[in-house]
């Protein structure tokens, strides 16, 4: 059953060609990270001390590996939809990794073949395979969400494997547990974790990362967000007819809605408006039947 399952993915892998593909910037980069920055003024330093030095080296045909970031801010202010925006400006795929959810670093490196359900980590996948829809490359973003909130089973080490993939030449050969004797480059990974708060996450974690604090935006910039999230979802629906601007009365309601939440009533609203047959959502399409929850029996 083991050789089953590591003969299978190695044949996957013979399949796939030996390396990936190293993403160049684009001849107008600089122009795209300047309108990324307008768009995410929050995140400005992000762009201009993390993305923009190892843009730079590669477009003047250099190598470089990109620095590992901690971007710490309160929830809600659009972290997770500041580096999906990054991955599609930099042309790249996006993993994201919820370290709140992760018990053991089995998820990031993958389980051990002495385990009946071993199977390769996310790391690995990302470079081997890919995301559907994004061919692999070998300076995917994977985004360690809640890294704050990893490590909660003190019987195992959720950090372990990053003690590794963060330094780059340990991260140079990196061997999956759930493919001994495989290794593989993956120190051109660009790495973004994101944290309420930078208590509970380990020290050497911290040491290996580029930590920046995200202010809190003003409500302008959060309904500057929220048109912007309005049109990803439109684009993510594949409704080429349908308008990508919301009405404007509604921009004051979406500001102080989270990023997450204001998902999720864009793509409620935008269902009614295809419901009657329109091509663009209306103020009412926003107003939604709120429930007073109930608690938990416990």
């Amino acid at each position: 059953m083991i050789w089953n399952r590591f003969g299978s993915t190695l044949e996957l892998l013979l399949i796939a060609e030996e390396t990936r593909p190293l993403v160049l910037p684009s001849p107008t980069w600089e122009a795209e990270l300047e309108e990324l920055a307008n768009a995410f003024p929050a995140f400005a330093k992000v762009i201009y001390e993390a993305v923009s030095p190892s843009l730079a080296v590669l477009a003047a045909g250099g190598t470089v590996r990109p620095a590992p970031v901690l971007l710490v801010g309160a929830p809600g202010i659009g972290k997770t939809f500041f580096v999906s925006a990054l991955a599609r400006v930099l042309g790249v795929p996006m993993v994201k990794q919820d370290m709140s959810s992760t018990s053991t670093g089995a998820s990031l490196s993958g389980l051990s073949v002495h385990w009946s359900n071993s199977s390769p980590g996310c790391v690995f996948k990302a470079l081997a395979f890919g995301r559907p829809g994004s061919p692999p490359t070998a300076n995917s973003i994977v985004m360690l969400d809640e890294l704050d909130k990893g490590g909660g089973d003190p019987r195992f080490d959720t950090f372990g494997p990053l003690h590794a993939l963060l330094e780059e030449e340990s991260a140079k050969q990196f061997e999956d547990e759930s493919l001994p004797g495989v290794f593989f480059d993956a120190s051109h990974i660009r790495w973004i974790g994101t944290a309420n708060s930078i208590r509970g996450i380990p020290a050497p974690i911290l040491s290996r990362m580029h930590v920046i604090e995200i202010e809190e935006p003003t409500s302008g910039e959060r309904a500057e967000m929220a048109s912007r999230i309005y049109e990803s979802v439109v684009r993510s629906m594949q409704l080429r007819e349908f308008a990508d601007h919301m009405p404007d009365a509604v921009l004051a309601t979406a500001a102080q809605t989270s990023p997450r939440e204001f998902r999720r009533h864009a793509q409620i609203a935008i269902g009614k408006a295809l419901t009657r047959g329109d091509i663009q959502t209306r103020d009412q399409d926003f107003r939604l039947t709120t429930q007073t929850a109930r608690k938990m029996g416990f």
